[in-house]
């Protein structure tokens, strides 16, 4: 009975059998009382006939008693009564009423004595040999053998009624099977016109639960499972655009998060890992299967329930690692539509070279600072002592002079640097020209030879037989060459030597200064390109230097997408090199 289909043919069913029963009772009855009627009335009109046509004496009663039927095996009874109410002769089928037997007790007689001024008729049931018998007591008078007749007792045998009855009962229980069983066929029928589109709707609606929004229902009629169907067509039209647009969106999300410069983590109300994006994996350094307790851990703020209460907040976090990784973590609290917390989404976003920038501007500021305010204090001390009257001595004015033109010296090729680093720092494309190294190296060579014999070093050059030419700006890479070899020679003890190569390969040119001087610390190494960076501060400010030479050589080579680095060990001398790609080289780059 779980068919919708079965119930509604059940009901029609239910409906048509308690329609029919209340239909038979009523028309059963109806029948019964009007067979009753009828024998009632019959009986009424036989007595009446029998009195009121003075027929009743011993000449005319037999033959009056054989016309009227009672003489018939299967018809009514005549039982005359005397005034005790005691049978004087009946007529009709034997039913166990003998001349003197009294018939007081039966209702319709009983009633004509209580009632002795109504002449009837009465009317009662009366019960013999299983046979139910319609009675009828009618006082009348006469005589017949021998005695006077008080009453006439009348009995119809109802018998045949409820044979009649019976036969139409059967025959409206065979009119209610077959309704039963047509009603059955056409509430099938009916009930599939009605459950098929419900079925199929049904359906279809489970296929909608499973995913496939590429469904429609057929519109089978325009009734309220018509509407049904339409409204269903439309529903699953509704959800799909919804979840296309959905997905879309989430297509979008998904890549912006992908491919953000800023790693976003998000954890939902009860601190478990809802997402987090490969920037963030990168960030944190965690695998891409990475736990919620993996995260956690790497951000050291707490639990997930501490970073749910620290939100909204904007906290820096640092790192103990090799990069000296700095981020910066914005802390937002995600709320549903009913304004309640459901979770917490982490930004971050990778302040490690701001830092490192921020860090250098400090020092630069500072390295400036101390650098101009060494000679500047020198000269006004030397300044102020030749106000205060060596004027007068004419050597050692003029010697606090000299210091004060190399103090003044030191200060303009510092600006002088500063203003070449600012130079290349807004330099947006290098001047080139195909240049020959080979030929840059030994006009430096000559030109620095001078002061590598002033200090007693043996300065040699090695060329190749031919070297291709580089596109560079000759001006620049002649400084770079002109620094590395002058902190060759300041850092070279006499008696040492210099040798500066030049060397070719299938890519590039490369150029190498190579000293016996102090060499420099391994602590000390990658740090000494950097701006105002010195390995002995005080040594390098005697000789003059400012701290630049190499940041600037580093920069020109930068800028023109070559390669410059530096090998050491101390109390060995140094190597530094840099190498230029070929014209040709460098247009193949570019093509690939």
């Amino acid at each position: 009975m779980r068919s919708i289909q079965w119930r509604i043919v059940v009901i029609h069913v239910l409906l048509i059998v308690l329609a029919m029963v209340l239909i038979s009772v009523y028309l059963l009855n109806r029948w019964q009382d009007y067979y009753l009627n009828l024998f009632e009335h019959d009986l009424e009109l036989k007595g009446r006939l029998l009195r009121d046509q003075d027929l009743l004496n011993d000449s005319d009663l037999i033959e009056a008693a054989a016309v009227l039927g009672f003489d018939d095996e299967q018809g009514s009874n005549l039982v005359l009564l005397n005034k005790s109410m005691q049978a004087i002769v009946a007529y009709g089928p034997d039913i166990g009423i003998k001349p003197g037997s009294s018939l007081v007790e039966n209702k319709p007689v009983g009633d004509l004595l209580s009632q002795p001024h109504e002449e009837g008729p009465f009317v009662g049931l009366y019960y013999q040999g299983g046979v139910e018998y319609l009675t009828m007591a009618i006082r009348a008078g006469g005589h017949v053998d021998g005695q006077d007749i008080g009453a006439i007792f009348l009995l119809q045998p109802l018998s045949g009624v409820y044979s009649i009855l019976r036969d139409i009962q059967g025959t409206l229980l065979n009119a209610t099977l077959l309704a039963v069983i047509v009603i059955t066929i056409l509430g099938l029928a009916l009930a599939r016109t009605i459950t098929k589109p419900i079925v199929e709707i049904t359906s279809q609606a489970e296929k909608l639960a499973a995913g496939d929004f590429d469904i429609s229902v057929r519109v089978r009629s325009r009734d309220e499972i018509g509407r049904l169907a339409e409204v269903f067509n439309y529903l699953t039209k509704e959800l799909r655009q919804s979840l296309n647009a959905m997905a879309n969106e989430k297509g979008k999300l998904e890549a912006i998060l992908e491919y953000m410069s800023n790693g976003v983590i998000a954890f939902d109300f009860d601190g478990r890992l809802m997402h987090i994006n490969p920037k963030a994996l990168e960030l944190l350094s965690l695998p891409e299967e990475a736990t919620t307790d993996e995260v956690l851990a790497k951000l050291k703020l707490g639990t997930a329930n501490d970073i749910l209460r620290l939100a909204p907040a904007n906290l820096e976090l640092e790192f103990d690692d090799t990069n000296n990784t700095v981020l910066r973590a914005y802390l937002a609290p995600v709320k549903s539509h009913s304004e309640q917390l459901s979770g917490v989404v982490v930004v971050l976003q990778d302040m490690t070279e701001q830092s490192k920038l921020d860090q250098m501007r400090r020092d630069f500021v500072a390295n400036v600072s101390h650098e101009l305010r060494t000679p500047l204090t020198t000269i006004k001390s030397y300044v102020e002592t030749l106000l205060d009257g060596t004027l007068a001595d004419q050597s050692l004015a003029l010697r606090f002079l000299g210091v004060v033109n190399e103090e003044s010296d030191r200060m303009a090729r510092l600006v002088s640097d500063l203003l070449t680093l600012s130079t290349l720092d807004n330099l947006k494309g290098h001047q080139k020209q195909p240049i020959f190294l080979d030929e840059l190296a030994l006009d430096v060579a000559n030109r620095l030879a001078v002061a590598a014999q002033q200090k007693e070093l043996h300065f040699g050059i090695s060329l190749p037989e031919e070297v291709p030419s580089v596109l560079a700006n000759s001006d620049e890479i002649e400084q770079v060459l002109v620094n590395i070899v002058s902190n060759a020679i300041k850092f070279t003890p006499p008696g040492g030597e210099i040798m500066l190569t030049v060397d070719v390969d299938a890519q590039n040119v490369t150029t190498l200064v190579r000293d016996t001087g102090v060499g420099i610390p391994p602590e000390d190494l990658p740090r000494i390109f950097e701006r105002f960076y010195r390995v002995d501060k005080a040594r390098s400010r005697q000789m003059g230097g400012t701290g630049l030479g190499l940041a600037i050589a580093h920069q020109i080579i930068e800028g023109h997408g070559g390669r410059i680095w530096a090998e050491s060990e101390p109390g060995q001398g140094t190597v530094i090199g840099f190498s230029l790609p070929l014209v040709g080289a460098r247009e193949e780059a570019g093509n690939d």
